[in-house]
Protein backbone atom coordinates (compact mmCIF):
# COMPACT_ATOMS: atom_id res chain seq x y z
CA UNK A 1 0.00 0.00 0.00
CA UNK A 2 1.61 3.26 -1.14
CA UNK A 3 -0.89 5.97 -0.22
CA UNK A 4 -3.92 6.20 2.04
CA UNK A 5 -6.58 8.81 1.23
CA UNK A 6 -8.94 10.02 3.95
CA UNK A 7 -11.86 12.41 3.69
CA UNK A 8 -11.69 15.02 6.44
CA UNK A 9 -13.52 17.83 8.20
CA UNK A 10 -11.22 20.76 9.04
CA UNK A 11 -11.55 22.22 12.53
CA UNK A 12 -9.92 25.64 12.88
CA UNK A 13 -8.94 26.28 16.50
CA UNK A 14 -6.46 28.56 18.29
CA UNK A 15 -3.86 25.79 18.44
CA UNK A 16 -4.13 25.40 14.66
CA UNK A 17 -6.17 23.38 12.20
CA UNK A 18 -7.13 19.86 13.26
CA UNK A 19 -8.52 17.27 10.85
CA UNK A 20 -11.35 14.95 11.82
CA UNK A 21 -11.51 11.74 9.83
CA UNK A 22 -12.02 8.00 10.19
CA UNK A 23 -9.51 5.20 9.85
CA UNK A 24 -9.43 1.44 10.07
CA UNK A 25 -7.93 0.49 13.43
CA UNK A 26 -5.42 -1.82 11.73
CA UNK A 27 -3.92 1.03 9.67
CA UNK A 28 -4.02 3.41 12.62
CA UNK A 29 -2.18 0.89 14.77
CA UNK A 30 0.55 0.52 12.15
CA UNK A 31 1.29 4.23 11.76
CA UNK A 32 1.22 5.26 15.42
CA UNK A 33 3.29 4.77 18.53
CA UNK A 34 2.99 6.02 22.09
CA UNK A 35 5.77 8.29 23.31
CA UNK A 36 5.74 7.14 26.93
CA UNK A 37 7.16 9.46 29.55
CA UNK A 38 9.41 7.48 31.88
CA UNK A 39 9.88 8.11 35.56
CA UNK A 40 13.20 9.71 36.46
CA UNK A 41 14.13 6.67 38.51
CA UNK A 42 13.57 4.46 35.46
CA UNK A 43 15.77 6.49 33.13
CA UNK A 44 18.79 7.25 35.33
CA UNK A 45 18.98 10.72 33.86
CA UNK A 46 16.84 13.74 33.17
CA UNK A 47 17.40 13.80 29.43
CA UNK A 48 15.34 10.66 28.80
CA UNK A 49 12.05 11.87 30.28
CA UNK A 50 10.81 13.69 27.19
CA UNK A 51 7.89 11.44 26.40
CA UNK A 52 4.29 12.57 26.47
CA UNK A 53 2.14 9.57 27.37
CA UNK A 54 1.66 7.78 30.67
CA UNK A 55 2.71 4.15 30.92
CA UNK A 56 0.17 1.70 29.58
CA UNK A 57 -2.04 0.24 32.30
CA UNK A 58 -2.28 -3.53 31.77
CA UNK A 59 -5.54 -3.58 33.73
CA UNK A 60 -7.12 -0.89 31.57
CA UNK A 61 -5.96 -2.58 28.36
CA UNK A 62 -7.42 -5.89 29.56
CA UNK A 63 -10.70 -4.17 30.42
CA UNK A 64 -10.95 -2.66 26.92
CA UNK A 65 -10.00 -6.00 25.37
CA UNK A 66 -12.81 -7.75 27.28
CA UNK A 67 -15.20 -4.96 26.28
CA UNK A 68 -14.32 -5.53 22.61
CA UNK A 69 -14.95 -9.25 22.97
CA UNK A 70 -18.40 -8.61 24.44
CA UNK A 71 -19.66 -8.20 20.88
CA UNK A 72 -21.35 -4.90 21.65
CA UNK A 73 -18.39 -2.51 21.76
CA UNK A 74 -18.47 1.08 20.52
CA UNK A 75 -15.71 3.71 20.48
CA UNK A 76 -17.27 7.04 19.45
CA UNK A 77 -14.55 9.30 20.89
CA UNK A 78 -11.75 10.23 18.47
CA UNK A 79 -8.24 8.87 18.82
CA UNK A 80 -6.00 11.95 18.70
CA UNK A 81 -2.68 11.73 16.90
CA UNK A 82 0.13 14.11 16.01
CA UNK A 83 1.37 13.47 12.47
CA UNK A 84 4.69 14.38 10.81
CA UNK A 85 4.04 17.01 8.14
CA UNK A 86 6.30 15.47 5.45
CA UNK A 87 4.12 12.37 5.20
CA UNK A 88 0.64 13.93 5.46
CA UNK A 89 -0.48 16.10 2.57
CA UNK A 90 -3.71 18.10 2.47
CA UNK A 91 -5.79 18.23 -0.71
CA UNK A 92 -8.10 21.13 0.14
CA UNK A 93 -10.00 20.92 -3.15
CA UNK A 94 -11.22 17.37 -2.51
CA UNK A 95 -10.98 17.68 1.30
CA UNK A 96 -8.65 14.72 1.53
CA UNK A 97 -5.59 13.87 3.59
CA UNK A 98 -3.07 11.88 1.56
CA UNK A 99 -0.80 9.73 3.76
CA UNK A 100 2.46 8.53 2.21
CA UNK A 101 1.89 5.24 3.95
CA UNK A 102 4.78 3.23 2.52
CA UNK A 103 7.39 5.92 3.11
CA UNK A 104 6.08 6.64 6.62
CA UNK A 105 6.58 3.03 7.66
CA UNK A 106 9.84 2.65 5.76
CA UNK A 107 11.34 5.72 7.47
CA UNK A 108 9.83 4.71 10.83
CA UNK A 109 8.46 8.23 11.28
CA UNK A 110 5.40 7.22 13.25
CA UNK A 111 2.60 9.44 14.44
CA UNK A 112 2.46 10.15 18.15
CA UNK A 113 -0.70 9.04 19.99
CA UNK A 114 -1.81 12.03 22.05
CA UNK A 115 -4.98 10.36 23.37
CA UNK A 116 -6.36 6.86 22.90
CA UNK A 117 -3.38 4.55 23.36
CA UNK A 118 -5.28 2.23 25.71
CA UNK A 119 -8.24 1.93 23.33
CA UNK A 120 -6.02 0.99 20.43
CA UNK A 121 -3.98 -1.50 22.44
CA UNK A 122 -7.13 -3.09 23.86
CA UNK A 123 -8.57 -3.56 20.36
CA UNK A 124 -5.25 -5.05 19.23
CA UNK A 125 -5.17 -7.53 22.12
CA UNK A 126 -8.74 -8.55 21.30
CA UNK A 127 -7.45 -9.30 17.77
CA UNK A 128 -10.21 -7.11 16.34
CA UNK A 129 -8.24 -4.34 14.60
CA UNK A 130 -9.80 -5.18 11.24
CA UNK A 131 -13.33 -4.95 12.67
CA UNK A 132 -13.18 -1.38 13.95
CA UNK A 133 -13.36 1.87 12.03
CA UNK A 134 -12.37 4.62 14.45
CA UNK A 135 -12.85 8.39 14.48
CA UNK A 136 -9.44 10.08 14.39
CA UNK A 137 -8.46 13.68 15.06
CA UNK A 138 -5.16 14.57 13.38
CA UNK A 139 -2.84 17.44 14.15
CA UNK A 140 -0.25 17.83 11.40
CA UNK A 141 3.20 19.20 12.14
CA UNK A 142 2.52 19.93 15.81
CA UNK A 143 5.57 20.72 17.88
CA UNK A 144 6.20 19.05 21.24
CA UNK A 145 4.77 22.01 23.14
CA UNK A 146 1.49 21.83 21.19
CA UNK A 147 1.28 18.08 21.76
CA UNK A 148 1.77 18.56 25.49
CA UNK A 149 -0.87 21.29 25.57
CA UNK A 150 -3.35 19.02 23.80
CA UNK A 151 -2.62 16.13 26.14
CA UNK A 152 -2.87 18.29 29.25
CA UNK A 153 -6.11 19.91 28.09
CA UNK A 154 -7.77 16.56 27.33
CA UNK A 155 -6.65 14.78 30.48
CA UNK A 156 -6.41 17.66 32.94
CA UNK A 157 -9.84 19.24 32.43
CA UNK A 158 -12.05 16.18 32.27
CA UNK A 159 -14.48 15.77 35.15
CA UNK A 160 -15.51 12.15 35.70
CA UNK A 161 -19.22 11.51 35.30
CA UNK A 162 -20.89 10.82 38.63
CA UNK A 163 -20.94 7.04 39.02
CA UNK A 164 -24.43 7.02 40.50
CA UNK A 165 -25.71 8.77 37.37
CA UNK A 166 -24.09 6.10 35.19
CA UNK A 167 -25.61 3.36 37.33
CA UNK A 168 -29.04 4.97 36.96
CA UNK A 169 -28.63 5.24 33.20
CA UNK A 170 -27.91 1.50 33.04
CA UNK A 171 -31.41 1.04 34.38
CA UNK A 172 -32.82 2.63 31.22
CA UNK A 173 -31.09 0.21 28.85
CA UNK A 174 -33.09 -2.52 27.15
CA UNK A 175 -30.29 -5.05 27.43
CA UNK A 176 -29.86 -7.08 30.65
CA UNK A 177 -26.98 -6.30 33.01
CA UNK A 178 -26.02 -6.77 36.64
CA UNK A 179 -25.92 -2.98 37.06
CA UNK A 180 -29.52 -2.79 35.89
CA UNK A 181 -30.52 -5.40 38.49
CA UNK A 182 -28.57 -3.62 41.22
CA UNK A 183 -30.17 -0.33 40.30
CA UNK A 184 -33.67 -1.82 40.63
CA UNK A 185 -32.84 -3.09 44.12
CA UNK A 186 -31.40 0.29 45.15
CA UNK A 187 -34.57 2.03 43.99
CA UNK A 188 -36.72 -0.38 46.00
CA UNK A 189 -34.63 0.22 49.11
CA UNK A 190 -34.92 3.98 48.66
CA UNK A 191 -38.63 4.11 47.81
CA UNK A 192 -40.15 1.43 50.04
CA UNK A 193 -41.65 3.04 53.15
CA UNK A 194 -40.80 -0.06 55.18
CA UNK A 195 -37.11 0.28 54.37
CA UNK A 196 -34.66 1.74 56.89
CA UNK A 197 -33.07 3.45 53.87
CA UNK A 198 -36.34 5.02 52.72
CA UNK A 199 -35.34 8.36 51.18
CA UNK A 200 -31.84 7.92 52.60
CA UNK A 201 -29.95 6.95 49.44
CA UNK A 202 -28.30 9.68 47.37
CA UNK A 203 -29.94 8.83 44.08
CA UNK A 204 -27.87 10.02 41.10
CA UNK A 205 -25.22 10.83 43.70
CA UNK A 206 -27.02 14.08 44.55
CA UNK A 207 -27.90 14.94 48.14
CA UNK A 208 -31.49 15.97 48.76
CA UNK A 209 -31.44 19.04 50.99
CA UNK A 210 -34.75 18.06 52.60
CA UNK A 211 -33.52 14.69 53.88
CA UNK A 212 -30.46 13.12 55.44
CA UNK A 213 -28.83 10.71 52.99
CA UNK A 214 -26.48 8.08 54.33
CA UNK A 215 -25.08 6.41 51.24
CA UNK A 216 -24.85 6.91 47.48
CA UNK A 217 -26.70 4.89 44.88
CA UNK A 218 -23.43 3.64 43.38
CA UNK A 219 -22.16 2.42 46.77
CA UNK A 220 -25.31 0.35 47.26
CA UNK A 221 -25.07 -1.14 43.77
CA UNK A 222 -21.32 -1.83 44.02
CA UNK A 223 -21.86 -3.60 47.34
CA UNK A 224 -24.64 -5.68 45.86
CA UNK A 225 -22.58 -6.64 42.80
CA UNK A 226 -19.71 -7.78 45.04
CA UNK A 227 -22.13 -10.37 46.44
CA UNK A 228 -23.03 -11.57 42.95
CA UNK A 229 -19.77 -11.84 41.02
CA UNK A 230 -16.08 -11.13 40.69
CA UNK A 231 -16.36 -10.51 36.94
CA UNK A 232 -19.18 -8.12 36.06
CA UNK A 233 -18.24 -7.75 32.39
CA UNK A 234 -18.17 -11.48 31.72
CA UNK A 235 -21.49 -12.01 33.46
CA UNK A 236 -23.05 -9.11 31.56
CA UNK A 237 -21.83 -10.64 28.31
CA UNK A 238 -23.38 -13.98 29.28
CA UNK A 239 -26.68 -12.32 30.20
CA UNK A 240 -26.71 -10.39 26.92
CA UNK A 241 -26.16 -13.55 24.90
CA UNK A 242 -28.67 -15.64 26.84
CA UNK A 243 -26.06 -17.86 28.47
CA UNK A 244 -26.52 -19.10 32.06
CA UNK A 245 -24.17 -17.61 34.62
CA UNK A 246 -21.32 -19.85 35.70
CA UNK A 247 -21.45 -21.31 39.18
CA UNK A 248 -19.50 -19.48 41.90
CA UNK A 249 -19.13 -20.11 45.61
CA UNK A 250 -22.58 -19.30 47.00
CA UNK A 251 -21.21 -18.74 50.50
CA UNK A 252 -19.32 -15.74 49.12
CA UNK A 253 -21.57 -14.67 46.26
CA UNK A 254 -24.81 -15.07 48.17
CA UNK A 255 -27.08 -13.38 45.60
CA UNK A 256 -25.76 -15.19 42.54
CA UNK A 257 -28.32 -18.00 42.61
CA UNK A 258 -31.13 -15.43 42.56
CA UNK A 259 -29.73 -13.89 39.37
CA UNK A 260 -29.65 -17.32 37.75
CA UNK A 261 -33.24 -17.83 38.87
CA UNK A 262 -34.23 -14.31 37.78
CA UNK A 263 -35.57 -13.56 41.26
CA UNK A 264 -34.89 -9.86 41.85
CA UNK A 265 -37.81 -9.65 44.30
CA UNK A 266 -36.05 -12.04 46.67
CA UNK A 267 -32.84 -10.02 46.51
CA UNK A 268 -34.77 -6.86 47.35
CA UNK A 269 -36.52 -8.57 50.26
CA UNK A 270 -33.24 -9.88 51.73
CA UNK A 271 -31.61 -6.45 51.40
CA UNK A 272 -34.56 -4.70 53.05
CA UNK A 273 -34.57 -7.20 55.91
CA UNK A 274 -30.81 -6.92 56.41
CA UNK A 275 -30.68 -3.13 56.54
CA UNK A 276 -33.75 -2.99 58.79
CA UNK A 277 -32.08 -5.38 61.22
CA UNK A 278 -28.76 -3.52 61.40
CA UNK A 279 -30.55 -0.19 61.82
CA UNK A 280 -32.00 -1.53 65.06
CA UNK A 281 -28.62 -2.49 66.50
Amino acid sequence: MKNVSLKYIALDQPIGTLYLTKMNANILNEITESDVRKAYNDTFGYNETKGLQRKLSDQRVKSIRDYCLSGNAIFPTPIIISAPRDYFNINEKDEEIIIDYYKLLKDEEYCSTVDGQHRLKGIEEAKMLEKFELPVLIGIGLNKGQEIELFATINGNQKPVNKSLLIDLYGELDKPSLEKIGNKVAKVMNSNENSSLYGRIKMLGVKDSDNVQYVSQSTIVDGLLSLITNNVKKDNNDLLNGRPLEYMNEDKFIFRKYIREDDIVEISYICLKYFNEISEI
